[in-house]
């Protein structure tokens, strides 16, 4: 068979020899670990006769194939790559506002350094000075080991008269209460003896009033005893009367029995005879005072 040139037309017309040995240049496409089918040298050396097309169009169709799929695959990969340039221009622009805000923060540090360094700066100063104040003092180091040793003496004596001070304001709280208890019970007291001696007070009127009128039944009744005899009574007759009209009055006190034994210490024969009358009256009583002390109290009486 007559082996015919292929032609593609105008400039770029090639040759069947030249096609030839550019497959021959490109089997290693065709080798088993790529292409699934056998395709010998031979066959490709002989591409012109018709017995070698169908291999060599079935081989061109799975290259087309192969070339389709790889430029799917590389249409992904180009929108996955550029995905991740659309990513990584945000970060580049994240990155610049976030070296935008180093530089601020950076600028601030050295603001914030430079007033450090002043103040150090100033810091050096003031320990100069007072390391030349202390160079240049009339204290020695014995001279200011003294005057901590004389200073915590003093803190001690200070913490000792404290402790001190606040036992004496505990007790003085404690002998402010009990002034504050003894004088609410003064108080309570002074009132209860108020009251007792306004009771007194009462009771020593109701006896005054009683015993006047008493006494000036007495006498009206001496004066009509006399009347009616015509003679005088004796005194054991006027001092029985006198007994009997205290002896009818319903408050009998000291003050009765000073009266009774008024009367009846004149007389000792009358003293016997009265005093138990006065004692079932009265009740258990003192002892009959004598004549001296009854007018001695009695006096006491008539002046109040």
């Amino acid at each position: 068979m007559k082996r015919s040139s292929v032609s593609t037309g105008g400039a770029g017309c090639l040759s069947t020899q030249e096609l030839r040995s550019q497959d021959l240049d490109k089997a290693e496409l065709y080798t088993p670990q790529t292409y699934p089918f056998a395709l010998s040298k031979s066959s490709l050396y002989a591409v012109g006769a018709p017995h070698t097309w169908p291999h060599i169009v079935a081989a061109l169709v799975w290259l087309i194939d192969c070339i389709k799929n790889c430029l799917e695959s590389l249409k992904k990969l180009k929108a996955s790559l550029q995905s991740d340039v659309e990513k990584y221009k945000a970060y580049l622009s994240s990155l610049e506002s976030h070296s935008s805000i180093l530089d601020e923060k950076l600028s601030g540090l050295d603001e914030e350094i430079s007033s450090l360094e002043l103040q150090c700066e100033t810091m050096r100063e003031e320990n100069a000075r007072l390391q030349n104040i202390v160079d240049n003092q009339n204290y020695s180091v014995a001279d200011i080991e003294r005057i901590n040793h004389e200073k915590n003496e003093l803190q001690q004596t200070i913490n000792k008269l404290t402790k001190d001070l606040e036992t004496e304001q505990q007790q003085m709280w404690n002998e402010e209460l009990k002034y504050a208890r003894g004088k609410e019970a003064a108080e309570a007291q002074d009132e209860k003896c108020a009251r007792e001696l306004e009771s007194l007070e009462k009771h020593k009127h109701l006896l005054e009033s009683a015993v006047n009128k008493g006494l000036s039944e007495a006498m009206d009744e001496l004066e009509a005893v006399q009347r009616e005899d015509g003679h005088p009574l004796t005194d054991d007759e006027i001092a029985g009367m006198l007994i009997r009209r205290l002896l009818a009055v319903q408050h009998t006190s000291s003050t009765t029995r000073t009266w009774m034994g008024f009367l009846s210490a004149r007389d000792k024969p009358l003293q016997g005879k009265r005093y138990p009358e006065q004692k079932a009256v009265c009740g258990e009583g003192p002892t009959p005072l004598t004549y001296e002390q009854v007018c001695v109290q009695f006096e006491a009486f008539c002046s109040l």
